[in-house]
């Protein structure tokens, strides 16, 4: 029976929807393959970094062991506390790797956590019934223990090994160059505390020439980074990289890697996302709205993890997350398809002109 005009015309459409979706897949798909080829060739470490600081953290502990029981007036490590922490550790590391970190657990023998006046925990220490940390060496002009005098003590016995240790600029660890790796240890000096309230957590420096300790953990950021990557699909740590690439390329290193993957965590979770430029298009959707506010520790602890963010830095890397979603959105209405050579070059664009 023949079929009439109206059936016919509804046919051919459905023909040519079938085909442009195709076609528009099939577009999108090329470009995924730009990124993932992106990815892998820029992005990726080459070497299992994380294999070799591990090794690393051994021998330095062994050494670190050695050297502050040489001394009566030196600090002493919490037994099997010391860990690797950090986006090394999380996944999120693009390359050039140049740092991973370590926190390097202190005995806390006798001593206590305040805050506000108020005691909020107790160190984890090996019942020994003195602690050299209690001494004048140590301790700030108000009485309490200095996180920077403790640096400055672990700096200098770190230094009689590895010549080439500094404090690092913010002031919240000793990076140790190690020539043969190629990469530093950022040494992270710090206490575990047990708290009723707060559960276990650690003190860190300050940081910023502070003798002041603040309160972290970051096993939480870790759980959480796990918890969430497989519902994910696999492409959260994928995309943090991407994106501290995009930070790196495109808005200066205005924000820190931390911060990075912390907006890229909040961007994502709890959506259905299945592919790298789905991910980087609902983070460059998401950024500008979540940096107009803090971004808090995934533990809950204070200080936030933006606040050493500059208010111009804020508004610049607010600027930049929007001119690169505005560039992408708008060269994707220049072709039927989606993908024309204006959206290419955009994609490009915003990550330093080397995707393709």
């Amino acid at each position: 029976m023949r079929k009439s005009p109206e059936r016919a015309i509804l046919c051919t459409a459905a023909i040519i929807d079938k085909r442009t979706f195709l076609e528009h897949d099939g577009a999108w798909f090329m470009l995924e393959l730009l990124l993932q080829n992106f990815l892998k060739k820029e992005v990726n470490p080459e070497r299992d970094i994380v294999t070799q600081a591990s090794d690393t953290q051994k021998r330095m502990q062994e050494i670190l062991t050695d050297k502050l029981t040489q001394g009566e007036d030196l600090p002493s490590l919490l037994n099997d506390e010391n860990f690797l922490f950090g986006s090394a550790i999380r996944g999120t590391q693009p390359a050039p790797f140049d740092d991973i970190d370590m926190m390097l657990v202190l005995d806390g023998s006798l001593l206590h956590a305040i805050e506000g006046g108020l005691t909020v925990g107790t160190a984890y220490g090996s019942g020994k019934n003195s602690n050299v940390l209690l001494t004048a060496p140590y301790l700030d002009a108000n009485g309490f223990i200095s996180s920077q005098k403790i640096l400055n003590r672990i700096r200098s016995v770190l230094a009689e090994t590895y010549s080439r240790s500094e404090i690092r600029k913010d002031g919240q660890a000793i990076n140790v160059w190690m020539d043969s790796y190629g990469f530093g240890i950022d040494v992270v000096p710090a206490f575990k505390i047990s708290s009723p309230t707060r559960g276990d957590h650690y003190y860190i420096p300050f940081g910023t020439g502070s003798d002041m300790w603040q309160a972290t953990n970051p096993h939480a950021d870790l759980l959480a980074f796990e918890a969430a990557d497989p519902q994910l699909n696999g492409v959260l740590r994928p995309t943090a990289k991407l994106m501290r690439k995009w930070n790196e390329l495109s808005n200066a290193n205005r924000l820190s890697g931390f911060h990075v993957d912390a907006l890229v965590y909040r961007s994502l979770v709890g959506k259905d996302i299945r592919t790298l430029r789905s991910a980087v298009s609902t983070c460059l959707g998401a950024f500008d709205s979540l940096l107009a506010s803090v971004c808090l520790q995934f533990s809950g602890f204070q200080p936030h993890i933006c606040h050493k963010l500059s208010e111009e830095d804020r508004r610049k890397s607010i600027e930049a997350t929007q001119r690169a979603r505005g560039a992408i959105t708008s060269a994707a209405t220049s072709g039927l398809l989606g993908v024309s050579p204006q959206t290419l070059d955009a994609w490009d664009g915003i990550f330093g002109g080397k995707l393709r």
